[in-house]
């Protein structure tokens, strides 16, 4: 119940495969420590995290000169740019798991979550975006898209910690 409520790196990573979700382990396995560009990105993001005035506008919907409606849009900064990137980069937004097929993990009291679970969440939420405009724009604002960072790049600095 513990791992439920705070991830502590020395838990056992359990197993629960199934159709669509592969598991915590195959999730981390995915994971790419290789892009280490991709990890510093995150890194450096989670290091001093704050939500920006222009990280997420949204356009107004406005008539075309041929007359047709240009629908409202999210526009992200660099910076949210280079963090949903840097997800995608180091194996975080995976096809191995269903998304579709599952509601997004929810945030512990602490507002954080398991590094599988953040495989979860940003699959969610990258992929989302292209279904749902402001999807990323949401985890940002509601705190998802830090505690996905955080928890992937304390992942990350724990591996790195054991072969080092």
């Amino acid at each position: 119940m513990g791992r439920l409520l705070r991830w502590d790196p020395a838990a056992p990573v359990p197993a629960r495969p199934g159709e669509g979700d592969p598991g915590d382990a195959a999730l981390l396995d995915g994971l790419r420590r290789d892009r280490t560009d991709g990890w510093e990105t995150l890194a450096a993001n989670v290091r001093d995290w704050q939500v920006q005035d222009d990280d997420y506008l949204w356009t107004e919907g406005r008539r075309q000169p041929d007359g047709s409606w240009q629908l409202g849009y999210p526009v992200y900064s660099g910076r949210v740019d280079s963090i949903r990137s840097a997800l995608d980069s180091v194996g975080a937004v995976t096809p191995a798991y269903h998304w579709m097929t599952f509601a997004p993990p929810q945030l512990s009291r602490e507002e954080t979550c398991s590094p599988a679970d953040a495989v979860r969440l940003a699959t969610h939420f990258v992929r989302g975006e292209r279904y749902g405009d402001g999807t990323i724009g949401s985890a940002l604002l509601d705190g998802t898209l830090f505690a996905v960072a955080e928890a992937l790049v304390g992942w990350y600095r724990e591996g790195e910690a054991h072969s080092g």
